[in-house]
């Protein structure tokens, strides 16, 4: 990547726009939040684009179990690295990555072991159950499940 291009990801802002989901079956609301920082072993991803699936239509609408409120929908991502966790080694300032569904598993389980993580008793959701929207929801366990994206695919 050149200097320019990362220099663009540079975080800049202490707060950030998001559409926040405030009441199960009402409207979206959009509105300035504070920006969360990344934890010792995390990274801050800008979002670049964002997946609104069937599923948070389920949460919208009121067809799941209500999370815990207020909600950044959208939890198949794709963005920039713009900051890391002291421990965080697997990434750098500037890196594409995509974010699934599935943020982290047991590992041990007889689902885990067999390809089906999404039952095991202990997987988080990216967005649901792993809140990494607003400030001071993050899990204590973790296993991420981030994934590189060549830069040369573009967004356009």
């Amino acid at each position: 990547m050149t200097p320019s291009a990362i220099e663009r990801y540079k975080p800049m802002r202490v707060y950030m726009r998001a559409y926040l989901l405030k009441k199960i079956k009402s409207p979206l609301v959009l509105e300035q939040i504070q920006k969360p920082t990344a934890g010792e072993s995390e990274i801050l991803v800008r979002v670049e684009a964002c997946g609104v699936c069937r599923t948070d239509l389920h949460i919208l609408e009121g067809d799941l179990p209500p999370p815990k409120l207020p909600l950044i929908l959208g939890h198949e991502i794709v963005g920039i690295v713009e900051a890391l966790g002291k421990n965080s080694k697997r990434f750098q300032i500037g890196d594409r990555v995509g974010i699934p569904w599935l943020h982290s598993t047991c590992g041990q389980c007889e689902f885990c072991k067999d390809g089906k993580e999404n039952l095991c008793d202990q997987v988080q959701f990216t967005g649901i159950t792993h809140r990494v929207d607003l400030p001071n929801t993050r899990p204590v366990r973790r296993i991420l499940l981030f994934h590189f994206l060549p830069i040369f695919l573009q967004n356009n």
